[in-house]
């Protein structure tokens, strides 16, 4: 009787859920938010995650810095055929531990950079949803306000309405309150998981 050999056992990449904190850098107070995603995500479907919860528009192009590899948003003109593509990438592939930090950013125009950190790194449950938002401060800028630098500019034209050059920006800007956020209309958002078409 002829034995088979025995068959090399793939190692499989362990299906995680990543809990992620979020933070706008170079504003005060600080705008953040926290939110759990499936390992399985590639790093495209996080950049829809992250522009739902954050309250952006998905009007920019956006790339992602982690360990110092950059996955650049593949709708780009001008983007490096050689980079890594996000669509591609999953989270579980990149070795993140708790601790981990990467660099979003959205918008290379008003270069919003948003520190994202690794909190807590847990076994995928069958049935957890790919993304859970979990909370959260503040409102998001509002887009083509000029980054960081124009975003304080707005608040302290909300704060001192008649000070010079504070009307033409508020009459920008209209209705906005820079600490309303609806935290409820962020959760039923990610419900179904948004998918971004590719």
């Amino acid at each position: 009787m002829i034995q088979r050999p025995p068959q090399p056992k793939h190692r499989r990449t362990p299906r995680t859920l990543l809990l992620l904190h979020v933070t706008l850098r170079g504003v005060t107070p600080s705008i953040w938010r926290r939110v759990a995603v499936a390992g399985t995500l590639s790093l495209d479907q996080l950049h829809v995650v992250l522009q739902v919860i954050m309250g952006w528009e998905s009007k920019h192009l956006y790339s992602f810095t982690i360990a110092d590899c950059e996955y650049d948003d593949p709708h780009g003109d001008d983007r490096d055929p050689n980079s890594p593509d996000p669509r591609k990438t999953r989270l579980d592939s990149l070795g993140l531990r708790v601790h981990s930090t990467f660099l979003y950013t959205y918008d290379f125009g008003d270069d919003w950079e948003h520190e994202v950190t690794v909190e807590g790194v847990a076994p995928f449950r069958r049935f957890a949803s790919a993304a859970t938002f979990l909370g959260g401060e503040r409102a998001c800028p509002p887009e083509d306000s000029g980054g960081p630098h124009g975003y304080m500019e707005l608040l302290a034209a909300l704060q001192h309405p008649k000070s010079p050059g504070a009307r033409e920006r508020l009459e920008w800007l209209g209705r906005f309150d820079p600490e309303a956020l609806d935290l409820g209309a962020i959760a039923r958002t990610l419900e179904p998981p948004p998918s971004r078409a590719v």
